[in-house]
């Protein structure tokens, strides 16, 4: 803790009266209760923490809570404070305003870590969070059961994250459970991406809902090279994209990578397409991903016209009706076009305009044979075709150094498909009249070392 140290409700009663007293530096520390208001930081950079910090019980993140009375947003962040401005431990909720319900920041930045951010309602965008022009750095929290109830003409974004030219980080968090309340065509259930460089990494997206990208909605149309790392993206809802739509302008040089993450059981309805993923535009770039039991449209991974997709090291699988579709184009249109390097599509193949899915090399086709059990079922058994054939080569990869079960991503001399890395390693020994072997102890017991 820095500076002076304000105590809520010993010192004030209120948390904004404690920050109208304090200036740059200081700490506001705040006991359990309820606090009914909407806090402004007013442009000063100062902590605000709940006693979760000292003690590191994540009950007193239950127990402390600034409840917005659905009065505006329960915290603003709009008058240029910077990443020393930090907010940790507190349940934000039942805010409601046209942009960010629970947190709005404009023009600023600030820290947020092991908060819970719920039940807020955003009338246009942002239900949990709203952030334009800003550098938000999450980690640790929750972002969950927030949505859009639209009161207000045009289409609405982002029930629970809404990210608009911003730089910054969500890491470690999970984001479940955003969705539409009331209105019209709306995008980004769990997070609205536009024009942005946040990193997006450790994510688990879950439950959202929207039109179009049900776990994560992206639209890039300045010059960017976002990489999005570890999400698992799971049983999200939409018309278009239902775990995620990436959106790319043709002749824009930005790109999506999206690396070492799982699509599973998202599904599409209302004749939409793309149950796993929509890709539309240049140039979307998926790397040791698992698309798994995405239902509805016309497949797991649904590529638009005008459209290129990169497939390397990435398993399909179970996806249905097929595993990846290519949009039939009209004449003046072009084909989209899906390239696939060591990827394993099984068993629905590919559908639509097949001509434009080019196989450069290590493809197989092949039951992938996952452990389907425990909490990470999609993990590689010892004997899946999958184990060691990936791409022989990783130089250049942007690689995680863990895999979605926090293992060790490289391991047993090549790379795996998919998501997760296998931990066995099984050695071949070619037949040899030269080889000794000698095992010891003798007889084993526990465990035992072979030599030769």
């Amino acid at each position: 803790l820095s500076g002076q140290i304000i105590n809520i409700p010993a010192d004030f009663e209120t948390i904004q009266l404690g920050i109208n007293a304090a200036n740059n530096g200081d700490t506001i520390l705040v006991d359990t209760g309820i606090y009914t208001e909407n806090i402004n930081f007013s442009g000063k950079n100062i902590k605000l923490l709940s006693h979760f910090i000292i003690s590191m019980d994540t009950n007193l993140i239950h127990q402390t809570i600034i409840d917005g009375d659905s009065a505006g947003s329960v915290i603003s962040i709009v008058s240029g404070e910077d990443s020393t401005a930090q907010l940790y431990g507190f349940t934000i909720r039942n805010g409601a305003d046209s942009l960010g319900g629970g947190i709005k920041i404009i023009n600023s930045s600030l820290k947020i870590g092991n908060c819970i951010i719920t039940e807020n309602i955003a009338y246009r965008e942002g239900g949990g969070i709203y952030c334009s022009n800003s550098v938000p750095y999450i980690s640790f929290s929750s972002i969950s059961y927030n949505h859009i109830s639209t009161v207000e003409l045009g289409n609405s974004y982002g029930a629970g994250v809404c990210l608009l030219n911003s730089e910054g980080a969500i890491t470690d968090s999970d984001i479940k459970g955003n969705s539409l309340l009331s209105g019209s065509f709306f995008e980004g259930g769990g997070i609205y991406y536009h024009n942005s460089n946040t990193i997006l990494e450790n994510l688990v997206i879950s439950n959202n809902f929207a039109h179009a990208g049900g776990g994560i909605h992206t639209s890039l149309n300045t010059e960017y090279a976002t990489t999005f790392k570890n999400l698992k993206v799971s049983n999200n809802h939409a018309v278009l994209g239902g775990g995620i739509l990436t959106v790319i302008p043709n002749n824009n040089t930005s790109s999506i990578a999206i690396v070492n993450s799982l699509f599973e059981n998202n599904y599409v309805g209302g004749g939409g397409q793309g149950g796993g993923a929509f890709c539309l535009g240049d140039k979307t770039i998926f790397t040791n991903c698992s698309f798994v039991n995405n239902t509805g449209g016309e497949g797991g991974l649904y590529v638009s016209i005008d459209s290129e997709v990169h497939l390397l090291n990435t398993i399909l699988t179970n996806n249905s009706p097929s595993e990846l579709y290519i949009q039939y184009h009209e004449p003046g249109q072009s084909s989209g076009k899906s390239y696939l390097s060591y990827c394993n599509l099984y068993p629905n193949g590919v559908s639509g305009e097949v001509g434009s899915v080019y196989y450069i090399e290590g493809n197989i086709n092949a039951e992938p044979w996952f452990v389907n059990t425990g909490d990470f079922p999609y993990m590689l058994n010892d004997e899946s075709p999958c184990v060691n054939t990936g791409i022989p080569d990783t130089t250049g990869l942007v690689l995680p150094e863990k895999d979605l079960a926090n293992n060790t991503r490289f391991y047993g001399g090549r790379i795996d498909m998919g998501a997760y890395e296998n931990q066995n390693v099984w050695i071949g020994i070619s037949e040899s009249s030269d080889i000794q072997l000698s095992i010891e102890p003798n007889p084993f017991h526990n465990e035992t070392f072979i030599r030769f």
